[in-house]
């Protein structure tokens, strides 16, 4: 009996072999990045692209635009998995809130009450987020009270209680007013002004570009007034000093970008 050579078929099979694994290792490969990733974060971000590795202990890795993105699992309100026949990579623009460190510059206008007239303020505040918990700015207003209106600079500590679409968040403004009038009805001799402070709570409405915030809060401006009037039976002058101490509740609307 003759020997037949089986090399040939076999050189085959080891060909056919390789061909299904590299095409079934690029059937994967391409049913991967098919596989795409919607995930929503909990300071309202929007993330849409195709996982290229498995969610492990770091997070979910996306790759967008060029550059792998990993998200931490706590920072995920909620995922969801599908496919796309063209798949479009792309983030979508967060919603503003001023949370994540970075600057936040705010603007704002307020009512205070606690007497007959209404006061109105002025606010803008210039400031930097360290943490969601804790920011920290620089301020300029305009307060005008009943018989008093000051320029109060101030320094400003803020924080949000929790990282959501509508954020409650609490701030305390310490500084000083500078008296820009006063009414009496005499002749003021000296004007000074003095402690000026802000603490209140609110809700903050964070929106694409921008974020708008309602709170209240309790403030105070105290300021001295000397003023002098005569004496009708010794036409002598009486130098009177006043101590004027604000304590109000006011209303505050604020935008933040």
């Amino acid at each position: 009996m003759k020997y037949r050579p089986v090399s040939c078929n076999r050189r085959n099979l080891s060909r056919w072999l390789l061909l299904s694994a590299a095409f079934f290792f690029s059937a994967s490969l391409f049913a991967q990045e098919k596989q795409h990733v919607r995930v929503e974060l909990i300071d309202n971000s929007l993330y849409v692209g195709p996982v290229f590795q498995s969610i492990d202990s770091l997070g979910v890795h996306l790759n967008i635009e060029g550059t792998e993105v990993i998200i931490p699992h706590n920072r995920i309100e909620n995922i969801q998995f599908h496919k796309m026949k063209h798949p479009v990579v792309k983030s979508k623009e967060r919603s503003f809130s001023g949370i994540e460190p970075g600057y936040y510059h705010t603007i704002g206008l307020g009512s205070s009450f606690g007497n007959s007239n209404p006061g109105l303020s002025l606010n803008l505040v210039n400031g930097y987020m360290f943490n969601p918990y804790l920011g920290a700015g620089i301020g300029i207003g305009f307060e005008a009270l009943e018989d008093i209106s000051t320029f109060p600079v101030y320094a400003e500590l803020k924080g949000y209680i929790m990282q959501r679409w509508l954020a409650p968040f609490y701030f305390f403004r310490p500084g000083y007013g500078f008296l820009n009038s006063a009414y009496t009805a005499y002749e003021n001799t000296k004007e000074v002004g003095g402690i000026y402070w802000q603490a209140g709570v609110g809700y903050q409405f964070n929106f694409p570009e921008s974020a708008m915030a309602i709170s209240i809060c309790s403030m105070g401006q105290d300021a001295k007034i000397t003023y002098s009037y005569p004496e009708w039976w010794t036409w002598e002058e009486t130098v009177v000093t006043e101590k004027r101490m604000k304590r109000r509740m006011a209303l505050r609307i604020e935008f933040t970008f």
